[in-house]
Formats: C-alpha cells, sequence, structure tokens
C-alpha cells in the first residue's frame, strides 16, 4: 500500500472517531458545527499529509517556448502558443502582425541560454539565416507551399536572331494539369504542361522577330 492510501485510510479512522465521539457527548448543542469542525479538521490533516500532485497529458500542448515568425505563416497556426512570446525578423510581418516584436536573428543567440526551444512558423529560414541562431533548438511548423510559380528568370537583352529563354520553377497545387503559355503580340508561342500535384521546372523559348522593346506574358 503506498503512502497516500495508507494517510487516507487513517484520516477516514480518525474522522469516524471523532464524529462518533461529537455525538456521544451528554451535551448536544451546536452538535453540527462541531461535526464539520472535526471533519475539516482531519482533511486539513491529510492534506498537510499528503503531498499535492496533479497528472498531465504530455500530449497537449500548452508551450511557452517563444515563437519565430517568416514569411508565410498564418495567424491560425499560432492558436496554441497564445502564452508565447513571438518574434520576426521581417518588417513586412512585424507590420502586418504587431502582436510579433521585431529583431534580429542573433539577438536571440544571444538570449539562447534562456531558450529551450525555438518554435519556427512559415516558410522557415534559409541557411545563413540558421546559422545566425547558432545552437538554439528548432522546432519547424511548415505552411503549406504556395501554388504557381516560384521561381522565374530570362535573358534581359538579346542580339537579333537569339533565343528569348523563360526559366522557372511551378508549383502546381491543382487536381489537374496546367499548361504554361508563353505569349506576345497576341500569339500563342510556346507551352509546356504541369502535372496534378507537381513541382516541376519549366522552360519556354521563342525568337523574337523584331528588334526593340516587347511585351511578353506567361
Amino acid at each position: 500500500m503506498n503512502w497516500t492510501g495508507l494517510v487516507l485510510i487513517i484520516c477516514c479512522l480518525v474522522a469516524v472517531f471523532a464524529v462518533w465521539k461529537e455525538f456521544m457527548r451528554a451535551r448536544k448543542a451546536n452538535l453540527i458545527l462541531r461535526v464539520v469542525a472535526s471533519l475539516v479538521a482531519v482533511a486539513s490533516l491529510a492534506c498537510i499529509t499528503i503531498p499535492l500532485t496533479y497528472i498531465r497529458d504530455a500530449s497537449a500542448i500548452d508551450d511557452h517556448d517563444p515563437v519565430l515568425l517568416t514569411t508565410g505563416f498564418t495567424p491560425d497556426s499560432l492558436k496554441n502558443y497564445k502564452n508565447s512570446k513571438l518574434f520576426t525578423a521581417d518588417r513586412t510581418i512585424a507590420k502586418a502582425y504587431p502582436k510579433a516584436k521585431l529583431i534580429r536573428l542573433d539577438e536571440l543567440k544571444a538570449d539562447s541560454p534562456a531558450i529551450a526551444k525555438l518554435n519556427v512558423f512559415g516558410y522557415g529560414l534559409n541557411k545563413d539565416e540558421l546559422t545566425e541562431l547558432g545552437n538554439i533548438p528548432v522546432s519547424f511548423h511548415s505552411s503549406p507551399h504556395p501554388g504557381g510559380f516560384t521561381a522565374v528568370n530570362w535573358n534581359q537583352n538579346l542580339n537579333a536572331n537569339e533565343t528569348l529563354s523563360v526559366q522557372g520553377e511551378y508549383r502546381n497545387t491543382h487536381s489537374g494539369p496546367v499548361k504554361l503559355v508563353l505569349t506576345g503580340l497576341n500569339t500563342q508561342l510556346d507551352t509546356i504542361t504541369i502535372s496534378a500535384g507537381a513541382k516541376a521546372d519549366f522552360e519556354l523559348n521563342t525568337i523574337p522577330k523584331n528588334a526593340g522593346r516587347w511585351f511578353y506574358s506567361c
């Protein structure tokens, strides 16, 4: 039998004895009050003797570790971190979300002994930014990547008869294929199809027929 069970049994016996003694007294004045006082005294003794403990669900989130907001985070993702300090190194985020304190990443590194874990929300940090954090443990809460063009580039200056090459990366988040079309002067010049749910590199080419400035779209 553990200590708590032993104390409860003894306290119950003492409580029964105390109540019995009150009922056996010749004078019955204020009997109810005396019985209540006896039970309160026994309960107080039990509370002093039994160590106070509680059981916590380890899966429940009550995280007070600081939160770093990066591009792509959503306010709804912070619902379980209402008591956490919010930081960001992005001025745009700080302006749109005033709850987040604008800092430099190396400032967190200076406070690293006091940080058990840093929760990073959004699209995260690049390699150089992670280096600025030093040895701070990081827990990354990734946001879903956006669909559409994630990178694009083209040759800015062309000589006569040179090929205009538009290259980049496209993420198709739709349930069906997406066709990318390079157009100019209301004419379809080149196309490529991106499969459903795929992230793929693409290249669209054309040779401009005339010199000068022209507008192309994709």
